[in-house]
């Protein structure tokens, strides 16, 4: 039996329903490409995406607490200081993504693919890292692991950048000297 794509109308609620954004948002989610979307400052909290195509997205200071964003494409995305305890962004791919400051305490990241992320200053006690990928992903002193996690074994890369600063006699812009540079890792 042939089934035909429904073309009517869509429909998220009844009359009798209260208008509810976030309900909508998580349909756009699960079934539009979000490639570049801004969701800076969102509550997405408690929402469920499945395969959810978020590549380049801007996530910056979201609240994604107790968020299931399983099986998605989030490369390059930013996630800058998003609150996200319990998140589960578990068989994910978030490759280059900016995870600075993030709040990930309790995150499920079993499987995720973090590659060449930044984890600078992100909270991650009590994550489950279980199989996830963290070859040259940075991070620096403010990382926060869980306990007993090796981060040189799953070649994560630390560095330590101090803020640059001009000399006494610089006039020009470019005259700069840098306080310290470290990197450590494979």
């Amino acid at each position: 039996m042939l089934h035909r794509p429904y073309t009517g109308p869509l429909v998220l609620m009844d009359a009798t329903t209260e208008f509810d954004p976030k309900r909508l948002l998580a349909w756009q989610l699960n079934n539009t490409e979000m490639i570049g979307a801004n969701l800076a400052n969102a509550d997405l909290s408690d929402i469920a995406v499945l395969i959810g195509k978020l590549s380049k997205a801007n996530l910056s200071n979201a609240n994604m607490q107790g968020v299931s964003f399983q099986f998605c494409p989030m490369d390059e995305a930013i996630l800058t200081g998003v609150q996200a305890t319990g998140v589960d962004l578990s068989f994910s791919r978030l490759r280059q993504a900016s995870l600075k400051g993030a709040i990930l305490v309790h995150a499920n990241l079993e499987a995720t693919d973090l590659r060449r992320s930044d984890l600078s200053g992100a909270d991650l006690t009590g994550a489950n890292l279980t199989s996830t990928q963290l070859v040259r992903t940075k991070y620096d002193n403010a990382t926060k692991w869980p306990v007993g996690f090796d981060s040189v074994a799953a070649r994560a890369v630390k560095t330590q950048f101090a803020a640059w600063k001009f000399g006494d006699n610089c006039k020009r812009r470019d005259c700069r000297q840098v306080a310290t540079f470290n990197v450590h890792g494979t």
